[in-house]
């Protein structure tokens, strides 16, 4: 995809190693400049000049997420110094919070929370107050675990999680008529530190039994996510935006069958009510519109 994103310029949170890292190289590699995100100054460093000596262009911004002014701060910066912004990536995360919920820190749940919902809000709300005007832009949420079904001893990851697959049909309805396309990714399981240090506890070794030994050889490499970051980016996906699925997918195959897709009401987050029920008639009505 070299050269297909030539002259846009994107955010990338979390991009300091990881599937940040992987997303920012690859939109790198297509010509993007890359605003490499992270509350680690050091390891986003080493990503954006990872994609300098390969020829791509970057600049590291340290930002906590989980606080709006510093992530104002950053979307005005980008917007000061490139005049636009074309893409933004919600990928930091946060997996802190193990155990049944009796015993959990409130704190680590927060912190879950926050850094997985809260901030890609506060991202999404500064992004797309830049991008509505233009009528232009897109913006891709990394969902995860959580999203499909429960994830016992992991809540706060995995609600928040949920949340934000939620979170991004919504804004995804809001910011189409604006010309704007909103994705959400499952990436699938990455033996990142993050989802690692989950397993290896001893939470998750009751709240997923055996599920490290049974991915062996499925683990998928973070490169799989940068790469189809890289294609959403481009606009050849835009009709899947605000459909949930992942790395696994066939993407050719979903941009295809979109349009049955949405007719089907698939690849959504729904619960089956009873017709006259008004969730149902205030979703009836919104597709009339």
């Amino acid at each position: 995809m070299a050269g297909a994103l030539d002259g846009q310029v994107g955010i990338v949170t979390g991009a300091g190693r990881g599937i940040g890292r992987a997303t920012a190289q690859a939109l790198g590699a297509a010509g993007m400049h890359v605003v490499a995100v992270s509350r680690s100054r050091a390891e986003i460093e080493e990503t954006a000049e990872l994609i300098r000596a390969a020829g791509g262009q970057a600049s590291a911004v340290t930002v906590d997420v989980r606080d709006r002014a510093s992530i104002e701060a950053c979307v005005e910066g980008v917007l000061a110094t490139h005049g636009k912004l074309d893409l933004l990536v919600n990928n930091a995360g946060s997996n802190a919070a193990w155990g049944p919920v009796w015993e959990v820190d409130p704190e680590l749940w927060r912190q879950d929370m926050e850094t997985n919902l809260y901030a890609p809000f506060l991202f999404c709300r500064a992004a797309l107050r830049v991008m509505v005007p233009r009528r232009q832009g897109r913006i891709v949420n990394i969902t995860g675990g959580g999203v499909s079904g429960p994830l016992p001893y992991d809540t706060g990851y995995s609600s928040s999680k949920a949340g934000l697959a939620r979170f991004s049909e919504t804004i995804s309805i809001e910011a189409r008529p604006h010309g704007v396309k909103v994705f959400s990714l499952g990436p699938g399981v990455v033996a990142t530190k993050l989802a690692m240090g989950f397993f290896d506890s001893p939470e998750g070794q009751q709240g997923a039994p055996g599920m490290k030994d049974k991915m062996s050889g499925r683990w998928v490499g973070p490169e799989v996510a940068g790469q189809v970051v890289a294609t959403l980016a481009s606009g050849r996906a835009d009709a899947v935006a605000g459909l949930l699925f992942t790395v696994a997918d066939d993407l050719e195959q979903l941009i295809r069958d979109a349009e049955v897709i949405r007719a089907a009401d698939q690849r959504v987050l729904r619960v089956v009510l009873p017709a006259g029920h008004l969730p149902a008639v205030m979703l009836k009505a919104r597709e009339e519109t």
